[in-house]
C-alpha cells in the first residue's frame, strides 16, 4: 500500500532533503577530526545513525555539515514516518467507512473512462468507492483526491463486494476494459442482491467489443437483469451514435433533404457504424424514403466486411458509396476526390469518427474547409470529440454564423455521457420504457411471448427493439405533419388517418429492423431460419397485427409524456 506514497510533488520535497542531509552527515564525519571515523563507510555507517536524533554536536567545535544533519535527519525521517502514518490511517478509515457506506455507488476498475464515471458520479454528489487491482495507479490517487474511497483488491471477489458493502449501495458499475469481466462481476452482483429489499440493484456493464452485445440482442431470451436487481449494459460507442442521431442539429441537418437524404461519414469504425445502423434504422426508416450513405475510409474491404457480419441485411436497406481515403493532412489527391465526390453527391451531413481526438478534429476542419469551397457552408459536420469538449465547444462558436449555427457540431463528450442521469437513470431510455409498458397494455397477460415481462426482465433483444421504437417516434410523427417538443402539454388528437400513417411508419421501422438481423419472409415463423410471416408490406399484414400497430400508434401520445414530451403541430411555435 505504500509503493506509490511519495509520488508527485511530495517526493520531490523529501527525497533531495533526505539524500542532502545524509550526505552533509557522510562529510561532515569524515572531516570530523575528533570523531574517530577513518572510513567512508563508518562515516555513511554514522550518518544513518543521526536519524535517531542523538547527535550533539555544536556550531565552532564540530564541522557545521554535522549540526545541520543532526536536526535535518530526524525532521526528514519524523515527517516521513507521520505522512506514512496519516496516509494508512486515512486509507483504513475508507475501508471502515466502505463497509458502513449507503445509497452508494461502486465503481470496478479505474481506467481513463471509469475515472471519468467516477468524477461524474462526485461533481454529483454521489458517495463513490472505486475497486481496482492497482490502487496506486494516477487514476487512483485523482479519485482519492475528488473524495472517493479506492480499495485496491479483485472486484471478480465476493468478499471484496461484500466489503464495499454492495448489499446497501444504489449501484455497481463495472468499467474494467474487459467485457466478459464486466458481465462476470455484474452477474455476481445479481446473485449477491438476490432477497434485497426496497430499491432494485442497479448494476451497469460496460461493453467495448461488438461481438459480445451482438450476441446478446440477437438471442430471444438472453435476460441479465432479476429479482432485486436492474441489470444494464451500456456501451460509450453506442450511446455516443444514439445521442447524436437524437439531437436537435442532426434532425436540422435533414429537415430539407426529402426522400432522398445523404449522410457522409469520415471513418467507418464502430462509432460510425453506430451512427448510420441508428440512422437507418430510426431517423429514415419511413415508407418512401432511402438513406444514401458516403462512406471514406482507409480500409473499405475490411470495414464493409464487419457491417456486413454485424447486421446482415442492413447494407441492403440503404444505399452505400465507399472511398478509400488515408485523411493526411498534406495528400492532396485524396482531398481533391473527397471534394469531387461531395461535388456531385451533396451531402446533407458530414459525421468524423476516427482514432483520436486529434485526427478527428483535424479532418473535420478539413472537411469544412471543402464544404465551404463547394459553397456548402450550410452543411453540418459532425466531429466525435470524447474528451476535448471545451476545444470542440470553442470552436463551434467559431465556426458558427447567425443563421449557420451547426457548421461544426461536437458530439460524443465522455463528461456527458457519464453522467448520472444517463449511465444510472437511464434518461436516454424513458421513452423507451414507456414504448415496454404500452406494449404491455395492449397484449394479453397470457401472452407467452419473452417480451411480455417487465423491463428490468425484458431481454436485451427487445430492449434494444424498444429504443429503435422510441427512437424512430419524432421521424413517424413528421410523416403526419406533427413534431415532438420537450413539455407537459396534453397532445392533440390523432385521427384515424393519422393513426393509419404512423403505423405504417412503425410497421416498416420493424420490417428494416428485422431485416438487419438477418430475418426474411416466410410463411411460416421460424427462429432457427430467421423466417416471419409478418415481413411484408403492409397492405398484407394480417388485420390484427396492423391492429396491433395502430393501438401502439395510439399510445404514443401517452408514451411521449411519461418520457417528458408533447406532440405539437408541425410549425407550431415552441
Amino acid at each position: 500500500m505504500t509503493s506509490g506514497l511519495f509520488r508527485l510533488k511530495d517526493w520531490f520535497i523529501l527525497g533531495p532533503m533526505g539524500a542532502i542531509a545524509f550526505a552533509l552527515g557522510v562529510v561532515g564525519f569524515l572531516s570530523c577530526g575528533h570523531c574517530g571515523v577513518t572510513s567512508l563507510g563508518d562515516a555513511a555507517l554514522d550518518a544513518f545513525g543521526l536519524i535517531r536524533g542523538t547527535g550533539h554536536y555544536v556550531p565552532g567545535t564540530d564541522p557545521i555539515e554535522l549540526v545541520i544533519a543532526q536536526y535535518l535527519l530526524p525532521a526528514v525521517a519524523i515527517f516521513g514516518g507521520a505522512k506514512l502514518f496519516l496516509v494508512n490511517l486515512r486509507r483504513d478509515m475508507r475501508v471502515a467507512l466502505a463497509r458502513r457506506s449507503r445509497d452508494h455507488i461502486i465503481v470496478c476498475g479505474l481506467d481513463d473512462n471509469a475515472r471519468q464515471i467516477v468524477e461524474s458520479l462526485r461533481e454529483a454528489g454521489k458517495t463513490t468507492i472505486a475497486i481496482a487491482p492497482d490502487g496506486e495507479s494516477a487514476n487512483a490517487l485523482a479519485c482519492e483526491r475528488i473524495g472517493a474511497t479506492v480499495l485496491a483488491a479483485n472486484p471478480q471477489r465476493r468478499n471484496i463486494l461484500e466489503l464495499a458493502n454492495l448489499k446497501r449501495a444504489e449501484a455497481i458499475v463495472a468499467v474494467t476494459g474487459s467485457d466478459a469481466q464486466n458481465l462476470e462481476i455484474g452477474l455476481l452482483a445479481a446473485e449477491m442482491a438476490k432477497g434485497r429489499s426496497g430499491a432494485p440493484l442497479k448494476i451497469v456493464a460496460e461493453t467495448r467489443s461488438n461481438w459480445l452485445i451482438d450476441n446478446l440482442r440477437a438471442h430471444r431470451t438472453a435476460v441479465l437483469g432479476g429479482e432485486g436487481v436492474e441489470f444494464q449494459v451500456f456501451s460509450i460507442r453506442d450511446n455516443s451514435a444514439r445521442a447524436l442521431t437524437r439531437s436537435d442539429a442532426f434532425e436540422r441537418a435533414f429537415a430539407r433533404a426529402g426522400d432522398r437524404p445523404r449522410l457522409a461519414m469520415a471513418g467507418f469504425g464502430d462509432v460510425a457504424m453506430d451512427i448510420v445502423r441508428h440512422a437507418i434504422g430510426s431517423n429514415f426508416a419511413l415508407p418512401g424514403v432511402r438513406l444514401s450513405v458516403t462512406v471514406f475510409s482507409r480500409d473499405v474491404t475490411a470495414s464493409r466486411a464487419l457491417f456486413k457480419s454485424r447486421w446482415p441485411g442492413l447494407e441492403a436497406e440503404a444505399d452505400f458509396d465507399f472511398h478509400a481515403s488515408t485523411f493526411a493532412p498534406g495528400d492532396a489527391d485524396v482531398w481533391a476526390e473527397v471534394e469531387k465526390t461531395l461535388a456531385e453527391n451533396r451531402a446533407d451531413a458530414v459525421a468524423v469518427s476516427l482514432g483520436t481526438d486529434d485526427e478527428t478534429l483535424r479532418t473535420a476542419l478539413l472537411f469544412r474547409d471543402v464544404l465551404d469551397r463547394l459553397e456548402q457552408s450550410a452543411t453540418p459536420v459532425f466531429v466525435r470529440l470524447g474528451e476535448q469538449r471545451k476545444l470542440g465547444a470553442f470552436l463551434r462558436r467559431l465556426e458558427a454564423y447567425p443563421d449557420l449555427p451547426d457548421r461544426l457540431v461536437p458530439f460524443g463528450d465522455l463528461h456527458e455521457l457519464t453522467a448520472p442521469a444517463i449511465l444510472l437513470d437511464q434518461e436516454h431510455d424513458r421513452m423507451a420504457r414507456a414504448a415496454h409498458e404500452a406494449y404491455l397494455k395492449s397484449v394479453s397477460r397470457t401472452e407467452s411471448s419473452p417480451a411480455n415481462v417487465a423491463w428490468s426482465r425484458l431481454p436485451e433483444r427487445f430492449k434494444a427493439s424498444n429504443r429503435a421504437f422510441a427512437d424512430h417516434i419524432p421521424a413517424a410523427l413528421r410523416t403526419a405533419g406533427f413534431k415532438l417538443a420537450r413539455g407537459s402539454a396534453h397532445s392533440p388528437p390523432l385521427d384515424a388517418a393519422t393513426l393509419d400513417t404512423l403505423a405504417r411508419a412503425e410497421h416498416w421501422r420493424w420490417c428494416i429492423e428485422q431485416r438487419s438481423q438477418g430475418w426474411s419472409f416466410g410463411e411460416k415463423r421460424s427462429e432457427v431460419l430467421k423466417h416471419s410471416p409478418l415481413i411484408t408490406e403492409w397492405e398484407k399484414l394480417p388485420e390484427e397485427a396492423r391492429a396491433l400497430n395502430r393501438e401502439m400508434a395510439a399510445r404514443i401520445p401517452e408514451i411521449v409524456q411519461a418520457a417528458g414530451f408533447e406532440i405539437r403541430k408541425a410549425g407550431a411555435n415552441p
